[in-house]
């Protein structure tokens, strides 16, 4: 089986993880490239996965694979090699989870749960800035300061909030943009001078590895955000910081999202964005406290329409996009995200008598709320999540600069999701055609 094993990452073309278990031992042969494969070390086995997160409620040892490594594995025992099938003696890492997150609880689905774990889990990651991850905020402060361009790379929910990240440091005067990273051959050019910071859930998108890669062959320095520990992504990068959202097993990223939104605005933070962060989970809490019932009334009303659009501006308009996702990939219904100022080149059109529009006002926004005018002339029934007493809203968030708004505005967003696919039975959970860790590209 070695030579088969050698033979086979001689010969094979593209990306794969490969099992071979040949039928007179009891022993299996693991071989991989770029895809994601981990070995779990139990006390009486050993389990083979995609993500540690697969083997968390039996053990927090794992030994990553790297590409074009191979492994002989039995039930007790493991031996790695590399290409030429020369033995690599590797040691398992010790992962930290709580395992308290795994669990149900008394919750109908995984996704509601974890929408109400994010005062506590955004409250975790934002004591690990002054404390387990200062040192490593600190490097990439440095490396954002020391490099002429900063780009983000992220994917789905993620580029969202590297869309976020980016505008906060263009406001500071900093050359930064975001691209899809499966688009990212077509706008940019990495180099030297170049910072490229990706964004991830599982750290382990193959579109977003595939990009680093090639980033990394170019020159240019690697950091990352991610939620699993010694992910793909994060082994890549000089520098990860992790946002520490605990285990999140809805196949839709909320809490991961936003503490991805938390740990963008503590990086514009520390390079001169003013904004109070240590408010923000207690004020996810009231929220949630204050606005749940009226999101249910809300749903009841909005289940049966087919058609929605969501439209921001500034900071406000990646979140329009975030909403229109989770209600694309939750409750099923066509949404659309938009810039408030685009919808009239064109997509007005679409509206109709009744057309829901949820309009994002943070602060009064004058144009914002001219876009709203514009639709509701139009027929649109125009549902305002708002921030302030002046601008009343079917959804009204806690007092905040227009970043916070942003985050507040989500879990609105969020939960409106998860209530219209409740009352249209749907598989919360495990929607259609999706998975938590893309790994193709």
């Amino acid at each position: 089986m070695h030579k088969i094993c050698q033979q086979f990452i001689k010969e094979a073309k593209g990306t794969f993880a490969v099992l071979l278990i040949k039928s007179d031992e009891e022993k299996i042969w693991a071989i991989k490239r770029d895809s994601p494969l981990v070995l779990g070390i139990c006390e009486k086995e050993n389990i083979l996965a995609s993500d540690i997160y697969a083997f968390s409620d039996k053990t927090n040892k794992a030994i990553f694979f790297e590409d074009n490594e191979f492994a002989e594995i039995t039930q007790n025992d493991y031996q790695f090699y590399d290409t030429n099938g020369k033995k690599i003696e590797k040691e398992p890492i010790t992962v930290e989870w709580s395992q308290e997150e795994e669990l149900k609880q008394n919750y109908p689905h995984y996704m509601i749960k974890e929408i109400k774990e994010q005062p506590v889990s955004s409250e975790r990651l934002i004591k690990s800035f002054a404390t387990t991850q200062k040192n490593r905020f600190d490097m990439i402060i440095k490396l954002i300061k020391n490099h002429k361009n900063i780009v983000f790379v992220a994917c789905g929910t993620s580029y969202h909030a590297s869309l976020i990240g980016a505008i906060l440091l263009t406001k500071l005067g900093i050359n930064a943009r975001t691209v899809i990273a499966s688009e990212s051959e077509t706008f940019i050019h990495f180099n030297k001078d170049t910072l490229c910071i990706a964004i991830s859930q599982s750290g382990e998108t193959m579109d977003a590895v595939t990009v680093l890669k090639n980033a990394k062959e170019k020159g240019a320095k690697i950091v990352s955000i991610v939620n699993v520990p010694h992910s793909t992504i994060q082994r890549l990068s000089s520098v990860s910081i992790e946002i520490l959202a605990g285990q999140e097993i809805c196949v839709a990223s909320t809490k991961t999202y936003t503490n991805q939104l938390i740990t963008m605005f503590e990086i514009a933070r520390r390079l001169g964005y003013e904004t109070e962060i240590d408010r923000i989970p207690g004020k996810i809490q009231e929220m949630i406290n204050s606005n749940e019932e009226n999101i249910k009334k809300l749903a009841s009303e909005l289940f049966n329409k087919n058609d929605m659009f969501i439209i921001g501006r500034n900071i406000c308009y990646p979140i329009a996009r975030e909403i229109a996702l989770k209600l694309k990939e939750i409750s099923y219904i066509h949404a659309e995200g938009m810039m408030g100022g685009e919808l009239k080149h064109g997509t007005i059109a679409l509206i109709e008598q009744g057309t829901p529009v949820i309009a994002l006002i943070p602060n009064n926004n004058q144009q914002i709320m001219s876009n709203a005018k514009e639709v509701e002339a139009r027929g649109a029934r125009v549902i305002i999540i708002s921030n302030t007493s002046e601008t009343k809203g079917a959804i009204q968030t806690p007092e905040s600069d227009d970043a916070e708004f942003a985050i507040y505005a989500c879990v609105a967003g969020h939960l409106l999701s998860y209530y219209i696919a409740l009352i249209r039975g749907l598989p919360i959970d495990r929607p259609r055609n999706l998975a938590k860790s893309v790994t193709v590209n």
